[in-house]
């Protein structure tokens, strides 16, 4: 909560760099608190796919969603786009929607790299600084996996453990 001044507190601690121990468990804390504040959030978005079409969380539906931030320069986000395409041919008949959203920067390299990838599922340009502002993340791939109502169900998962949660 932004008005809450214990978190603001915490938020000025964590950006001190220091040894104290009990210093260092609060941020922990608050951080993890930050984390598990994003599940239970909805899914709200506006992006756009390449042909300039703009899209929002209702044109998205399946039982459940799995939403990939990434970026066209990101090296992991580019390594995670096959286990993305498995568990698409997987599971999409059984309800599983996937839609990547890039927080690119220079939308011509996005479209650059959608020319040469072909993505089975729908590919979007999003306002990367509103993005990881809403959802409270600095690294990508960032995976949301929500369900069929737009509720986080489960955030920051890694693409490697996505079948636990999935299958």
């Amino acid at each position: 909560d932004a008005n809450n001044p214990i978190m603001k507190y915490c938020e000025q601690l964590a950006e001190q760099n220091n040894d104290n121990v009990w210093l260092k468990y609060l941020i922990s804390a608050y951080k993890d608190k930050k984390i598990k504040a994003v599940a239970g959030k909805t899914l709200v978005f506006t992006a756009k796919d390449i042909n300039g079409k703009t899209y929002t969380e209702r044109d998205v539906k399946g039982k459940l969603v799995l939403v990939d931030f990434w970026a066209s320069w990101c090296k992991p986000c580019k390594e995670a786009i096959p286990k993305l395409q498995e568990l698409y041919t997987k599971y999409h008949s059984q309800g599983l929607e996937i839609v990547s959203i890039s927080v690119d920067t220079n939308p011509s390299d996005w479209e650059k790299f959608l020319k040469n990838n072909k993505f089975s599922w729908l590919t979007l340009l999003g306002n990367g600084q509103e993005i990881t502002q809403r959802y409270d993340f600095q690294y990508i791939p960032y995976v949301l996996l929500v369900d069929n109502q737009g509720k986080v169900l489960k955030s920051n998962v890694q693409v490697e453990e996505l079948e636990k949660f999935i299958g």
